[in-house]
């Protein structure tokens, strides 16, 4: 029944950002349930995820049993249990069946331990994958590969992911993660602005700039190999479409990829741990032939708030700044419907 699966989607969309607050309330001692309430129903303005329990897509299903995992991890951080690890891998491969780029947070829960040494609950960890993986295992032998043999020309798995895609995907993530994450970057880094901080700025966006730069001219990035025609960008996500089609000028998107490897290098220096997640997400992701906004929106969103660690004074530099916060990723929303 078709009434039946809407309710579904729109019963699981739901609880989600009632799941978010929770979480968001275990990790922000600092702010009160006003502004807790305001951050965890932004999900609800977000694109793609409004279109996904509209058109009951899987992509917020994998958000659930993603965020669920979080929950454990976050639960995990204080008691290091294996009841923890357990739920922890169950979520994280319940996510994993429903996207399947939602791998990255099992590969950067299982670095995360192997870093630590703790070498008896890395082999508990893979116990458990091995047990959760039965099923996909199972799925594969059916279908004779990782997706169905017999689903036509051009949809072998080399249609969807490819090692050749990487550098373009890459360079398109970067972009992607400037548009995300602009608004946490710039509370984190919330300061009286000096002559020197803005130099030290701009010095590292140029050299990022030229890094970004000869990874498009030497593996020869091409955003338009996946378009019928010149008129627009297709599967390179909608940034790089929107620059296209204003400047006619391919590299363009460039300088926004040097400020996403900018925002990248800034939650590294945070905290190491942010080099787990984020390599791990963009590591994943970068394989994807097609990439599209939808697999970082609103993902990007729930990692900032979740996963990696910000500035101590992000809390209060947040409750400053929650309306322009919030503003910001509403007029998302107006742009996504306008485009």
């Amino acid at each position: 029944e078709v009434n039946i699966l809407i309710f579904l989607s729109f019963l699981v969309s739901l609880i989600i950002p009632f799941i978010f607050f929770y979480i968001l309330k275990i990790r922000y001692k600092n702010l009160d349930n006003k502004h807790l309430i305001l951050f965890s129903s932004l999900l609800l303005i977000s694109p793609y995820f409004r279109g996904s329990a509209f058109w009951c897509l899987t992509e917020n299903t994998g958000y659930l049993f993603l965020i669920l995992s979080i929950f454990f991890y976050i639960k995990y951080l204080k008691i290091k249990n294996y009841s923890n690890i357990f739920y922890i891998t169950l979520f994280g491969s319940l996510a994993l069946y429903s996207r399947m780029q939602l791998i990255f947070f099992l590969i950067f829960f299982t670095l995360s331990i192997f870093v630590e040494k703790k070498y008896s609950k890395l082999f508990i960890l893979f116990c458990y994958l091995f047990l959760f993986s039965i099923p996909g295992l199972y799925l594969i032998f059916l279908w004779g590969g990782l997706i169905l043999s017999d689903t036509g020309e051009g949809s072998g798995l080399y249609y969807f992911i490819n090692f050749r895609s990487v550098p373009n995907t890459s360079l398109v993530i970067l972009s992607l993660i400037t548009f995300y994450l602009l608004p946490f970057f710039a509370i984190n880094n919330y300061q009286v602005i000096t002559k020197k901080i803005i130099f030290n700025f701009f010095k590292k966006f140029i050299i990022l700039l030229l890094f970004v730069s000869l990874i498009y001219i030497i593996f020869k990035v091409d955003i338009l190999y996946l378009s019928e025609n010149t008129l627009g960008v297709y599967g390179q996500g909608f940034l790089v479409d929107v620059l296209y089609r204003i400047t006619g000028k391919e590299y363009f998107f460039l300088p926004f990829s040097a400020l996403g490897l900018l925002i990248i290098l800034d939650y590294i220096n945070i905290d190491k741990k942010n080099l787990l997640i984020l390599t791990s997400l963009i590591l994943i992701m970068s394989f994807r032939v097609h990439f599209f906004n939808e697999y970082l929106d609103p993902l990007l969103y729930i990692i900032a708030f979740t996963l990696l660690k910000n500035k101590p004074n992000f809390e209060k530099n947040l409750r400053k700044t929650s309306l322009l916060f919030s503003s910001y990723y509403i007029f998302i929303l107006i742009g996504a419907i306008i485009y």
